[in-house]
């Protein structure tokens, strides 16, 4: 087990080309068929961002697409063999970070970089072979922390470093050897804390112990954590679908039940702390809370109608539907593009009233606006 390290290196180069900012090509959704595996929010809580394997990127609702690691293989910029393991957005919105599981980093829009992993090791410092599995930004934009699978933390920028878990068992603390999967900073700032497979939670500088999910004698693997906005709460995601909440953290529903087997990989909550998104292997997002069996479809005024739809359709709840309702849905997720049109939303006042045609039917969408958002509260066949 090796020493942990206390780096602020913001000026170290990155050992891979990638690892700099690399202005995008084009807007739009990264031309990608591998499921997502990452989910990152807006500041607003009105979208979120989707990560896959291939480091392809999809917007939803108000984000903006800056590039995607596919582009910058188009472009000619080398890229390592590593694999794409997580996805951070800036607190503005206006770029992400892309980190493998080595370390290196990609940086779009106005995210910045500050070091890396591979940068480390080209400056000749000393590190183990353990694979890098999170990336988190402080609060200023100004930083970040890296993650490995050992619980070693680097901090890079203003990034400050308050601990990790191989300094724990240094010092006596007797610690199982469970892959960490996260570091959540405190929205603060101040201290951090790290997640591992079992569940468990380690907490550093002021970051508060408030539960863990190895208390509540969960038995699917740990995937994800995300904190309250203001600090003394916490969400837990398993692999299974279900969601703990701790501290301050309010509990609006999970996908226990009703994800037919399929893994929860990633959760991202709402600036806010009023909702929460769980993301599942296959790429479909579902949103908490979300009225008629908790598993609503996020949906911004400004987003384009025909985005409502494949949303929709996407999430698949074909078991929440009554049987004429589900015929239709079924043509729509077969034949997205064939014999299905949206017609335009009709607006009155802040309700909305969508309608899709197909072929064997009609679908009604309805939409209720919370703030500056609308949810699918229900849909009927006409």
């Amino acid at each position: 087990m090796r020493a942990p390290l206390l780096i602020v290196a913001a000026c170290l180069a990155p050992a891979l080309p990638a690892s700099a900012s690399h202005p995008p090509a084009h807007h739009g959704h990264s031309p990608s068929v591998a499921a997502a595996s990452r989910i990152s929010a807006t500041p607003s809580g009105s979208g979120y961002f989707l990560l896959d394997a291939a480091g392809g990127i999809s917007t939803h609702g108000d984000a903006g697409f800056a590039g995607s690691v596919p582009q910058l293989v188009e472009q000619g910029v080398r890229i390592g063999a590593a694999g794409v393991v997580d996805l951070s957005t800036t607190t503005g919105g206006d770029g992400y970070w892309i980190l493998d599981s080595a370390g290196g980093i990609f940086t779009f829009g106005g995210a910045q970089f500050f070091g890396s992993v591979p940068g480390l090791r080209e400056a000749g410092i000393p590190i183990g072979p353990g694979r890098v599995v999170d990336l988190a930004p402080t609060a200023t934009n100004r930083g970040y922390y890296l993650l490995d699978e050992h619980g070693g933390v680097f901090a890079f920028g203003d990034a400050a470093f308050y601990g990790s878990v191989p300094q724990l068992r240094q010092q006596g603390e007797s610690i199982g050897m469970a892959e960490m999967v996260a570091v959540v900073p405190l929205p603060q700032g101040g201290g951090y804390w790290m997640l591992d497979r079992n569940g468990g939670v380690f907490a550093f500088g002021a970051a508060g112990f408030h539960g863990s999910a190895t208390e509540r004698r969960v038995r699917a693997p740990a995937t994800a954590m995300a904190p309250t906005p203001d600090g003394i709460g916490y969400w837990i995601l398993t692999e299974d679908g279900g969601v703990g909440a701790f501290g301050s953290a309010p509990f609006l529903g999970d996908a226990l039940g009703g994800t037919r087997r399929i893994p929860a990989v990633s959760l991202a909550a709402s600036p806010h702390g009023t909702g929460y998104w769980v993301l599942l292997d296959t790429g479909r997002v579902i949103s908490f809370p979300g009225g008629i069996g908790e598993l609503s479809t996020l949906w911004t005024p400004d987003a384009a109608a025909q985005a409502l739809v494949n949303a929709w359709v996407a999430g698949d709840r074909l078991g929440q539907l009554d049987a004429a309702t589900r015929s239709v849905v079924e043509v729509l997720a077969a034949h997205p593009s064939s014999g299905a049109a949206l017609r335009p939303c009709d607006r009155v006042g802040t309700a909305l009233s969508c309608t899709v045609v197909t072929s064997v039917g009609a679908l009604a969408l309805v939409p209720v606006r919370r703030s500056s958002t609308y949810f699918i509260e229900g849909v009927r066949a006409l």
